[in-house]
């Protein structure tokens, strides 16, 4: 699939012709395929519950949730920082690892501690 234009102001996204508003204020955004993957402001999204805050979602350009990615460990504090690359998805977390996630299914392939 070609690229879209993708944008993203606070917690509004834009994706073409589509607008929709993400469940918190976005850190940073990608198009992989037909997906957009968010990083989201894990600060407001840990406010809902303690531990691990699950703030790399991948949403449908029109904003329904496809998968929530999982983390590379098993603290009690983790999130996820900004994406590295977009292909293959490669992001940062907050415990100092570089994590290759399966942009299909959110599943964490490989994580590599950089600290």
């Amino acid at each position: 699939m070609s690229e879209t234009k993708l944008s993203f102001d606070g917690d509004q996204i834009r994706v073409g012709a589509h607008r929709w508003k993400a469940l918190a204020q976005v850190l940073d955004a990608a198009q992989i395929g037909d997906l957009v993957v968010l990083v989201l402001d894990w600060t407001l999204l840990s406010k809902e519950r303690f531990g691990q805050v699950q703030n790399l979602r991948a949403y449908t350009f029109d904003g329904q949730e496809v998968w929530t990615a999982e983390h590379p460990t098993n603290m009690r504090i983790d999130c996820y920082t900004n994406i590295i690359e977009r292909e293959p998805l490669v992001v940062n977390n907050f415990s100092g690892c570089s994590c290759l996630i399966d942009p299909s299914s959110g599943h964490l392939l490989e994580s590599t501690f950089t600290k």
